[in-house]
C-alpha cells in the first residue's frame, strides 16, 4: 500500500507499568505504521523499572509521542482515562504496552474503513502469542461488513467471543466516546468489558473486519496480573448482586439499541443460567442458605425466571443446567480421588 496521511488524526493510548522489556517493541510497531497521521499517548502508571527511560529515548526522536507520568500508581483504568482526556484525534484506539501490531498497514486499513463507511467503531481480529513462538489466531465468526448496535447486541448474546470485551482490537470515533463514557476506575479487572458495554449503549454502528490479524496479544508477560481463583475466595452474595445489576444494565442497553426479540430472550437465558448456578452452589453449602432465600425472593430474578419459562428454549435451558451440574459433580469427584 502507498504511504498515506489521511484526514483522520488517530490517537493511540498506551497505559504502561513496569514494561521495560516490551515497550520498545510496542512503540516501534506503531512508528512503523504506514498511516502517519497519529498521536501516541503513553500514560505511565508510576513504573518502578526503566520503562520511562526507554520511552523517553524513543520519544526524543518522534514528536508524535506524548508521555504522561502519573505521580502515583492508580491502575490501568485511570491511565486509559487520563489518556482519553488528552486526545486530540478524531479516532482513538488502545494498545497494551506489552503488545504490538503485526501488520504495518493496520491503521491505514482501519482508517480506510472509516473513510468509506458511516461507522463509529471498527473491530478486528488478533493473535495470542505464547511460548516457543506459538501464535493462535482469534477470528471473528461473522461476515465482514457494517452492523447496527441492535445487530451487534444479538450477536454478542449468542456468540460470546472475547473480541467483544477488549478495547485494543477496536478503533472508535472519538465523538462517540469522549464526554459520553469513561473507564470505571473502581473496577480492578474487566474494566474494558464495562467500557464496551457503555459504548454499545451509545447506539453506535460497527464494522467487523474478520481475518485481519492486526494485533498481537502477549500471553508471556509474567507481570500480567493473574491468579488462580479458589472457590473459597468467591463472595457469592456479591456475585449475585453484581449479576442482577449487570442484567438490569444490559436490558436497558438492549432497549436503547432496539435489539430483536431473540436478543432479549438470549439476555434472560444468559442471566438465568448464571444465577441458577450460584443458587445451586448456595443450595449445597450450609453457610449459604440465606443466599438461597435472597435469590428466590429477588423480584428481578423472579421476572427472569418467568420470561425463561415462557420461552421456547426453556427445556433446552433446563437440560443445560442439568448437564452443568453433572460436570460439577464429576469435577468434585476427581478432586476427592486426588486426596
Amino acid at each position: 500500500m502507498d504511504n498515506v496521511m489521511g484526514n483522520y488524526l488517530v490517537s493511540i493510548i498506551i497505559p504502561s507499568f513496569n514494561v521495560e522489556k516490551y515497550i520498545a517493541k510496542c512503540l516501534r510497531s506503531i512508528q512503523k505504521q504506514t498511516y502517519r497521521n497519529i498521536e501516541i499517548i503513553v500514560v505511565d502508571d508510576k513504573s518502578l523499572d526503566n520503562t520511562v527511560s526507554v520511552i523517553n529515548q524513543i520519544k526524543s526522536k518522534d514528536k508524535r509521542i506524548n508521555l504522561i507520568c502519573l505521580d502515583e500508581n492508580l491502575g490501568v483504568s485511570y491511565a486509559r482515562q487520563k489518556g482519553l482526556e488528552n486526545t486530540k484525534g478524531e479516532l482513538v484506539t488502545f494498545v497494551d504496552a506489552d503488545d504490538y501490531y503485526t501488520d504495518r498497514h493496520a491503521l491505514e486499513k482501519v482508517v480506510d474503513i472509516f473513510q468509506k463507511n458511516d461507522v463509529d467503531c471498527v473491530m478486528f481480529d488478533y493473535k495470542t502469542i505464547h511460548r516457543y513462538g506459538l501464535a493462535l489466531r482469534k477470528t471473528i465468526p461473522f461476515k465482514n461488513g457494517k452492523y447496527s448496535a441492535g445487530q451487534i447486541a444479538e450477536m454478542k448474546i449468542y456468540n460470546d467471543i472475547p473480541h467483544w470485551h477488549y478495547v485494543w482490537n477496536k478503533c472508535y470515533k472519538l465523538n462517540k466516546v469522549k464526554g459520553h463514557i469513561r473507564f470505571n476506575e473502581q473496577l480492578s479487572c474487566a474494566e474494558d468489558v464495562r467500557f464496551n458495554e457503555d459504548f454499545l449503549a451509545e447506539n453506535p454502528n460497527f464494522y467487523l473486519m474478520g481475518h485481519k490479524y492486526f494485533y498481537a496479544y502477549n500471553c508471556m508477560n509474567a507481570g500480567q496480573i493473574t491468579r488462580s481463583i479458589n472457590d473459597n475466595d468467591i463472595d457469592y452474595v456479591q456475585q449475585f448482586d453484581e449479576l442482577i445489576e449487570e442484567f438490569q444494565r444490559t436490558l436497558s442497553t438492549y432497549k436503547l439499541v432496539n435489539a430483536s426479540k431473540k436478543a432479549f430472550v438470549g439476555v434472560y437465558i444468559k442471566y438465568f443460567r448464571k444465577i441458577k448456578e450460584i443458587r445451586r452452589i448456595a443450595d449445597e453449602n450450609d453457610d449459604l442458605k440465606d443466599l438461597v432465600l435472597r435469590i428466590d425472593n429477588n423480584s428481578t430474578y423472579q421476572s427472569i425466571l418467568k420470561e425463561v419459562r415462557q420461552s421456547d428454549d426453556y427445556e433446552k435451558v433446563n437440560s443445560y443446567n442439568q448437564h452443568s451440574r453433572l460436570q460439577n459433580i464429576k469435577r468434585i469427584l476427581k478432586k476427592l480421588m486426588k486426596l
